[in-house]
């Protein structure tokens, strides 16, 4: 009778340190969301407001292409300035899309996959821009007929051009170094945390690592 009480007691001891170990184990995951929640909703801020400047900048060149559209000199590097801004919104709402999917009611593992969707669309998002090293004279065009109303490319000697060519064909270089070494994993290098951090990729790590 003693042996039937014990395993008894013994089995409701078991039961209470289960039930105990779940609640600790549901309540730990609820505060982990929590704070992925919270990351998530500042990534998606960045998101939000790069998108807003990036149409206001598109509206403003849509003008300006629109008022120089017979003068190549200024509507082919306007043109280039704003794809470069365009790429960058169509990233941005295919991230903010992405992060409505996200439903904290799945498994981690869903959630997990989810996000790394999310990361790897991110980093692709770094292409163009980084692409756009090379062509920088294109922004540097438009400022100057915005700021000072010169028309460099029709008006530029031809050893200025010739030396901003070579400047351009110099840039190739740390474009395909940044586009190859363009990880998570590599923001040890100051360079590639500057563009990954700075731009919201703080706040997805710690998503992730919640």
């Amino acid at each position: 009778m003693e042996l039937d009480e014990l395993k008894q007691t013994w089995s409701e001891h078991a039961r209470k340190l289960d039930g105990i170990l779940s609640l600790n184990l549901q309540g730990l995951k609820t505060a982990q969301l929590d704070k992925t929640r919270s990351a998530l909703g500042r990534f998606k801020a960045f998101r939000f407001r790069e998108m807003a400047v990036g149409i206001f900048v598109l509206v403003l060149l849509g003008s300006y292409i629109a008022d120089r559209i017979s003068i190549p000199t200024l509507a082919i590097p306007a043109f280039i300035v704003a794809v470069s801004f365009l790429v960058p919104v169509i990233a941005n709402i295919r991230q903010l899309i992405l992060l409505e999917r996200i439903s904290y009611a799945d498994p981690v593992t869903t959630i997990q996959r989810k996000l790394g969707e999310i990361k790897l669309h991110y980093l692709r998002s770094f292409r163009l821009p980084v692409l756009m090293l090379p062509l920088y004279m294109a922004y540097v065009a438009v400022t100057f007929d915005l700021f000072f109303g010169i028309d460099i490319f029709a008006n530029a000697k031809a050893g200025f051009l010739w030396a901003n060519l070579a400047v351009s064909l110099i840039f190739v270089a740390p474009a395909v170094w940044v586009l190859r070494n363009l990880s998570f994993k590599n923001t040890d290098n100051p360079i590639i945390r500057a563009l990954v951090h700075g731009n919201g990729g703080k706040q997805m790590v710690a998503a992730l690592e919640f």
